[in-house]
């Protein structure tokens, strides 16, 4: 299930979402919370509080035997970047200065920006702790964690050394990057990389099987020889070699601080949430923002490189700070703002009613399940290959994968009453009718049928989905209507 918080100015607010299911759960908090785990197996709950801006937090936590709390903080700066759980420990990343306190005991004191790993056992008592000193308070710390609870840890150091846990440890070059495996009983340096001139780290990921390390990072100043700004992807394998090594977008309008990427838990690929406005060059194809800044979501391989990509926008503003690819399904979600009262991001329309300055949203794609093969997704109505070649028109028409072998059609629309829906394929068994909200509103049996009638006299004016799904329940067709 999907989780997302808002901040507003009169509270904060927390989701359940359950794409493409119709209930959206909310419940409002009295504290800004910055990190949530609810576990179902094992009936726990776990999640971050701010309680002073970059200073004071809450930890807390709750299973069906105890309920506790504790506080950390820092005299001076403290950022808390990562919650995650394993079998039998809390994980806690972050970067900091000055006096680190865990529950009113003191874990590290230090006078340079650096980076910890706090491991806690469910009763909230500290297994370890894993320190790195001597970064660079300009770029940024990034943590990724691996289905086996496996910790990285990416950062920029500030002259040619890190101490870690006490030890010093020399890197190659002043101000380059490095990558760090830590986990409760064993830190090391897995990757020493020389990026000092004009770069800025992004993120981290770790490959489903461990055997691939990716870095994102924003270059500048052409460092690498190129004169364009860019977005690089650089992936390396076991064996410490480079495997793949690309710059991905070109352009100089990214927003780097709306921005996120994660690896797939199935396979060797990567997908990418990028704000950006202007102009972008995405693996040789030319991309323009529609107005203010817009979204671009990428999938790509670790090994062979750029797969496709969707560009979603309009004339207002669209960021993308979090994406999360489960079952086929790429989630992402950010903010949006300006006059535009209704608006498509991805698979949801988003209604905007009030027109507020600033709105959170969490959207999702299935186009993965259209098994792209090196396509792009381009517009609304057409796929273009990446030589820019036009292959098709889908007219809002889609499939998931299953066998769609004919047409599906359905007039009139717009339409004020009665629709007639016609199809070909023998493989569709009945229609489903869904909302913008993607609420479910009627069923309909059509197998062994070419032509269905269904009365929508009582739906209120607006857009609608109208879905075809086979017996399995795997959707063939989709098409979007409008009654007036």
């Amino acid at each position: 299930m999907i989780k997302a918080g808002v901040d507003t100015s009169l509270s904060y607010y927390y989701y359940d979402f359950n794409p493409p299911a119709p209930n959206v759960n909310k419940l409002e908090l009295p504290q800004k919370l910055i990190h949530h785990i609810d576990d179902w197996d094992t009936e726990q709950t776990i999640y971050i509080e701010v309680e002073e801006e970059n200073k004071n937090f809450l930890l807390a936590y709750e299973d069906s035997l105890s309920v506790w709390e504790k506080k950390f903080t820092s005299d001076s700066l403290l950022y808390v970047s990562h919650l995650s759980k394993d079998n039998d420990e809390i994980l806690i990343g972050g970067s900091f200065i000055g006096n680190l306190e865990y529950d009113l005991t003191s874990m590290a004191d230090v006078d340079n920006y650096s980076a910890f790993l706090l491991s806690l056992s469910f009763a909230g008592e500290v297994n370890s702790i894993q320190i790195v000193e001597g970064l660079d308070l300009a770029d940024k710390v990034c943590f990724s964690e691996n289905r086996d609870g496996e910790i990285l840890i990416a950062g920029r150091v500030l002259n040619n050394s890190i101490t870690i846990n006490g030890s010093n440890t020399n890197l190659s070059d002043n101000n380059g990057l490095f990558v760090i495996n830590a986990t409760q009983n064993f830190i090391s340096v897995l990757k020493d990389i020389d990026e000092s001139i004009g770069t800025r780290l992004l993120d981290v990921a770790y490959s489903y099987d461990k055997s691939l390390v990716s870095l994102a990072f924003w270059e500048s100043n052409g460092s690498s020889g190129d004169t364009t700004d860019g977005l690089w992807v650089r992936t390396y394998n076991p064996a410490n070699n480079w495997s793949y090594d690309e710059v991905i977008l070109k352009g100089s309008a990214i927003n780097k601080d709306k921005f996120d990427m994660m690896a797939s838990s199935l396979e060797s690929d990567l997908y990418l949430g990028v704000t950006f406005e202007g102009g972008l060059l995405v693996s040789n194809n030319d991309i323009q923002s529609y107005g203010g800044e817009d979204i671009v979501l990428l999938k790509i391989s670790q090994t062979s490189g750029f797969q496709w990509m969707e560009h979603i926008g309009t004339e207002d503003q669209e960021d993308v700070s979090e994406i999360l690819f489960e079952k086929g399904i790429l989630n992402f979600g950010g903010v949006f703002s300006g006059s535009n009262r209704l608006r498509k991001l991805g698979d949801c329309f988003f209604i905007n009613s009030s027109l507020s300055e600033k709105r959170a949203y969490v959207s999702f794609i299935t186009y993965e399940s259209l098994n792209p093969n090196a396509l792009i997704k381009n517009g609304e109505n057409q796929k273009i290959d990446v030589a820019g070649q036009k292959l098709e028109s889908v007219q809002n028409e889609k499939n998931n994968g299953a066998a769609a072998t004919g047409s599906f059609k359905i007039y009139p629309n717009p339409f004020k009453d009665i629709i007639t829906i016609r199809t070909n394929d023998s493989n569709v068994d009945n229609i489903v009718i869904m909302n913008t909200l993607n609420q479910r509103i009627s069923q309909h049996a059509m197998k062994g049928n070419n032509s269905i009638e269904v009365d929508l006299k009582n739906l209120a004016t607006g857009i609608y989905y109208i879905g075809a799904y086979n017996e399995a329940g795997e959707l063939l067709y989709s098409k979007k209507v409008v009654k007036d």
